[in-house]
């Protein structure tokens, strides 16, 4: 199963959907930002980035359904064909063995909460650094974008290659594979062990200067 999610959700397979989230995104914006006073950031995240699983995942594009799907996540319609439901569905195990449909359910519902919490929280800070610090939102805008792209031109992995984003996870947890003794401390094999990427990404060590934006 993770062999057939992993050749959909590769990085090739990947770069094949930015021309779909940059028309997500420039849609959200009309919608929900467009003559309001004041908006929710991480409420509009939320929205932007479950319509894109939804449309990515399993390809549901109607507003409406979206939205009772939102509010009713567990109870999946079944039929629902997808470009990941499809590429599941047509591909076998080793010895023609396929999958259940409890799997495909259990993985698909993986997929849309996992591609929806932590891209809205990345979502949110983004803006919210923007917002908060003009400088940064002026260079990003009239240098780093409006100066490249010609009108109504969609973003592209080169683009996205650019951007730099801090991570939308406080860290993971990873199994000690072999004994071993790091900074004195002794790690048995099998202990579970948590990687925090926002303490490494704010490591003078690391990141000379990590709290400062650097333009170049």
């Amino acid at each position: 199963m993770y062999k057939i999610l992993f050749e959909f959700l590769k990085l090739d397979a990947l770069q094949l959907y930015i021309d779909v989230m940059d028309a997500i995104a420039r849609k959200q914006f009309v919608v929900e930002w467009e003559n309001k006073d004041k908006v929710v950031i991480f409420y509009i995240a939320k929205n932007y980035t479950f319509r894109l699983a939804c449309q990515s995942f399993i390809s549901l594009e109607d507003p409406n359904r979206i939205a009772k799907l939102y509010y009713h996540l567990y109870p999946l319609a079944s039929g629902i064909i997808s470009d990941v439901l499809s590429h599941i569905l047509t591909t076998g195990f080793e010895y023609a063995k396929y999958i259940n449909k409890s799997n495909i359910t259990d993985k698909t519902l993986g997929l849309l909460i996992g591609g929806h919490n932590t891209t809205s929280d990345a979502y949110t800070f983004i803006v919210k650094s923007l917002a908060e610090l003009h400088h940064i939102y002026e260079h990003v805008y009239k240098v780093q974008i409006a100066g490249i792209k010609a009108s109504g031109e969609l973003l592209n992995w080169t683009d996205i290659q650019k951007v730099k984003l801090a991570s939308p996870l406080q860290g993971a947890f990873r199994e000690a594979i072999n004994d071993f003794i790091f900074n004195g401390f002794s790690i048995p094999k099998c202990w579970e062990l948590y990687w925090s990427a926002s303490s490494t990404h704010r490591s003078p060590k690391y990141f000379p200067e990590p709290k400062e934006f650097d333009l170049t």
